[in-house]
């Protein structure tokens, strides 16, 4: 709805979390450009996720509620 796109595969919005490649503003809070998430080595892709997950919470993800309920544990993945 605002024209902002998700990256990589965990799909981090470039409006708040990665600069993206068409120079659009964005909040840029974990401090990357988009396409470092879209690299094979997800060592980027984590640590922001990471971050997200810290500071926003499951509602980072706008489709997170599209779940059955139950979520499985992704803490071994951190």
């Amino acid at each position: 709805y605002n024209g902002s796109n998700d990256y990589g595969i965990f799909q981090i919005n470039d409006y708040y979390w990665c600069a993206p490649p068409s120079g659009r503003f964005s909040y840029n809070e974990c401090g990357l450009s988009c396409n470092a998430l879209l690299t094979d080595d997800i060592t980027h892709s984590v640590r922001c996720a990471q971050k997200v997950l810290s500071q926003q919470g499951w509602s980072a993800w706008s489709t997170w509620h599209y779940c059955n309920g139950w979520l499985p544990s992704i803490d071994d993945c951190f």
